[in-house]
């Protein structure tokens, strides 16, 4: 392996590192939240729901932000400084007094979390990682849900003791302590420009215009509404079921644990073949394991519904924003791929932050998560129409063949 290879590696870890402590203590514990905020704030599910999706809209805000920042003022600041906004948020949201003030810090937090973890992390994954770059985004994203296995018992546990209020202040002290540095210190370093083989279409307007980018976006928008819908409220969920917080708390953390696998086995699989068929089967397995989830409280099929949960839907939740960047890469290129993908994730973040929305809404009206959850089941399965499309008019190119064009500072 050359110099710039290992190097490459190095910052696949210091990035793996940040994702783990980040989104494990941040997006894998809102869930947690909701119930201690739904009775101290008295809030319906719906209010509930509208906390963790102003964090998911400011999570997808940060991705053009990102995409647009990126190349110009450097992956380092960019990073550090999204970091210290994603920590301000949670300290803002332990001193808050109303749900207004909850959704501004969270939303604050939530654009915080976007510009320092998945969205930059993955463009600086691509831009060092060339041969194995499926594989070496999957160990970024899986860390994250690692962090989702670890995190989230132990968030629940200081919640309990020492309540939701300083659980988010001791949030922000671990944000700051442990990722802050490494972004500062590890990704300082710049990238060596090599040649790049472009894809067919150049530039963020011109893919507007193509039917690949809207089917893309399609796509994720319908992997991340279905997803969406499942992630803020599996806990509410088990709890409503008869599950104490403690053991719902640990089902969730063992789906982050299947998810980060998941993550893994993906990548390795979309090196070896192309990211659509991947994505295809992953799509259908996640709809059903949600399916399966519905069953949670029955006498005999309690335990064997939660195991096809964790497993199926585990395994592949994360498949549509591991694979969207491979699939941004076949279309438009490495000098493109953060304009592009930013404005993906906008565009499909807006759509599916209403996931969150619907169940809670749903949940209101019916009572039951039944026909929140069978939506989201559906509409999981529904995003293998356009990605049957898009895989009639891929390119030939391979994502791996696409070399190291962009320069991160």
């Amino acid at each position: 392996m050359t110099r710039e290879g290992r190097h490459g590696w190095l910052i696949v870890a210091g990035l793996a590192t940040v994702c783990f402590v980040v989104c494990g203590t941040t997006l894998s514990t809102i869930s947690i939240f909701i119930d201690p905020l739904t009775t101290e704030f008295a809030l319906t599910a719906q209010q509930a729901s509208s906390v963790a999706t102003t964090f998911i809209l400011g999570l997808q805000l940060a991705g053009v932000l990102v995409g647009w920042s990126l190349n110009r003022l450097g992956a380092r600041s960019v990073m550090s400084i999204a970091a210290i906004l994603a920590a301000a948020g949670y300290v803002w949201a332990g001193a808050s007094t109303s749900l207004t003030g909850l959704m501004l810090a969270f939303g604050l937090s939530g654009i915080g979390v976007g510009a320092s973890t998945l969205m930059p992390s993955m463009v600086v994954v691509a831009n060092w990682i060339i041969a194995k770059r499926a594989i070496a985004i999957g160990v970024v994203l899986g860390a994250s849900s690692l962090g989702g296995t670890i995190f989230p018992p132990l968030v629940a546990r200081c919640i309990g003791m020492f309540g939701w209020r300083h659980t988010a202040d001791g949030i922000a002290v671990v944000t700051v302590i442990i990722a802050l540095p490494i972004l500062l210190f590890l990704i300082k370093l710049p990238l060596r420009a090599a040649e790049t083989r472009e894809a067919p279409v150049a530039g963020v307007r011109p893919a507007w215009r193509t039917p690949a980018y809207w089917l893309i976006t399609s796509i994720v928008a319908l992997g991340n509404f279905s997803a969406m819908g499942i992630f803020f409220s599996a806990v509410s969920f088990l709890v409503r079921r008869g599950y104490s917080l403690d053991m719902a708390s640990f089902i969730f953390a063992a789906t982050s644990l299947t998810t980060f696998a998941g993550y893994l086995l993906i990548g390795i699989a979309a090196d070896r073949r192309r990211p659509t068929s991947v994505l295809l089967s992953a799509l259908i397995v996640g709809g059903l394991g949600i399916l399966g989830f519905l069953y949670a409280d029955h006498t005999w099929l309690g335990i064997c519904a939660i195991a096809m949960f964790v497993i199926l839907w585990g395994l592949t939740a994360g498949a549509p924003p591991q694979l969207a960047p491979l699939l941004v890469l076949e279309h438009f290129g490495l000098s493109r791929l953060a304009p592009t993908l930013g404005a993906i994730n906008l565009i499909a973040g807006v759509v599916s932050s209403f996931g969150a929305i619907v169940t809670g809404r749903l949940v209101d009206a019916t009572g039951d998560y039944t026909a929140a959850f069978a939506l989201s089941a559906i509409v999981s399965i529904a995003g293998v129409i356009p990605l049957v499309l898009l895989k009639i008019a891929s390119p030939r190119t391979s994502p791996s063949e696409i070399g190291v064009y962009e320069v991160l500072r």
